[in-house]
């Protein structure tokens, strides 16, 4: 179990490493060079979050709430507490932000990437906080 552990980890660190870059370009207003290819990172969530709730759901007996998100970073390093209310307050922020059009068109592809990519960080950050730890 272990190892499918390490696994998901090391899959959702890699596409919040990539959903990341998503966002930075798109931030910056450069044109992706991979096309399309950034949406896959959709897919992925599935791929990390049905294992990462099926572990959830027999660890707590269908109890899923932020008591368990809490209970997960009590232990956690201070950086690593401080990068996962950094990552969901800088989401919220950007959706504001996007959503009341401060930062351009909604129409606009790198727009509307930069609001999934901020979807992609807290899914996949997420899923490293559930799974930090061992089962």
């Amino acid at each position: 179990m272990r190892v499918t552990q390490r696994t998901f980890r090391a899959i959702a660190a890699t596409a919040f490493v990539l959903s990341l870059i998503v966002h930075v370009l798109a931030s910056a207003g450069i044109a992706l060079p991979w096309g399309k290819a950034p949406f896959l990172l959709h897919l992925v969530i599935f791929l990390v979050w049905i294992p990462t709730i099926i572990v959830l759901v027999g660890e707590k007996r269908g109890r899923i709430g932020w008591e368990q998100v809490l209970e997960v970073l009590r232990p956690a390093p201070r950086w690593f507490r401080f990068t996962t209310w950094f990552v969901i307050s800088y989401s919220v922020l950007n959706f504001a932000l996007l959503w009341s059009g401060a930062v351009g068109d909604s129409k606009d592809e790198l727009v509307g990437l930069r609001a999934i990519s901020c979807v992609w960080m807290v899914a996949y950050w997420l899923a490293l906080v559930f799974l930090r730890r061992p089962l």
